[in-house]
């Protein structure tokens, strides 16, 4: 029974020894940032990269190691905060800046894989998709549903490439408030308080509208972005 119960013991040992061995091993190399380095400073410079990230489209092309380069930020702004030791924050900070070169380095090679479809992303960010509601989350499901091929762009179908094309090329215009005297159409001024918008990026139109607020001689704003102004 003695002999049994140490062979468990070692066994479990063993087994925790593996576990922790390879959690170590499945976490990157952490970033050289010197140790007498501002840990205030190094943490504004990882934010701005990680924002310059989101330019990249790496939220969608290389989402787990953004995603970890995000909570790296996270911590260590929570070990600020928190007064924990200055090795600890920059730890964190090192660590953010490794996960952030890797998904630059795999996001970079990924992209040019999809280059029809960054486009038409970046053309409906640009066109205002991520300021109203129903535009949020319509791109939000376009995005999920890239990111679940970016383990193997390469093997994406032509056809599946043109709906997430199109996905994002339809149904998002450009909008900004105005208040009255600053807008006008070929027939007169908008009203005060009015919303100027232009048709969907892909038509190619120039006509205006007012969305929410319906101008009497104009034609109605797209229903999906009237919507969005209720």
């Amino acid at each position: 029974m003695f002999f049994y119960n140490k062979k468990l013991r070692l066994a479990i040992s063993m087994m925790a020894i593996v576990l922790v061995s390879a959690a170590c091993a499945s976490r990157l190399k952490k970033a050289e940032v010197s140790p007498t380095a501002n840990p205030t400073e190094e943490i504004a410079k990882l934010e701005g990269e990680i924002q310059e990230g989101y330019t990249r489209h790496l939220d969608i092309v290389d989402d787990r190691n953004f995603s970890k380069a995000q909570s790296y930020l996270n911590e260590a702004k929570s070990d600020l905060a928190s007064n924990q030791d200055r090795k600890e924050v920059l730890d964190d900070v090192a660590y953010g800046l490794a996960y952030l070169q890797a998904a630059r380095e795999k996001g970079e090679s990924r992209s040019h894989q999809i280059p029809a479809i960054i486009e038409a992303r970046e053309k409906a960010i640009a066109a205002g998709a991520r300021n109203y509601p129903p535009t949020q989350r319509k791109i939000k499901n376009l995005d999920d549903d890239v990111r679940s091929y970016s383990k193997d762009f390469a093997h994406m179908s032509a056809d599946d490439i043109a709906r997430l094309q199109s996905g994002y090329l339809t149904g998002f215009n450009s909008c900004e408030r105005i208040g009255f005297g600053e807008g006008y159409d070929r027939r007169g001024p908008l009203k005060k308080g009015a919303t100027l918008c232009s048709p969907s990026f892909e038509t190619g139109g120039s006509r205006l509208c007012v969305c929410g607020e319906h101008h009497p001689r104009q034609p109605e704003c797209p229903r999906e972005l009237s919507a969005s102004r209720k």
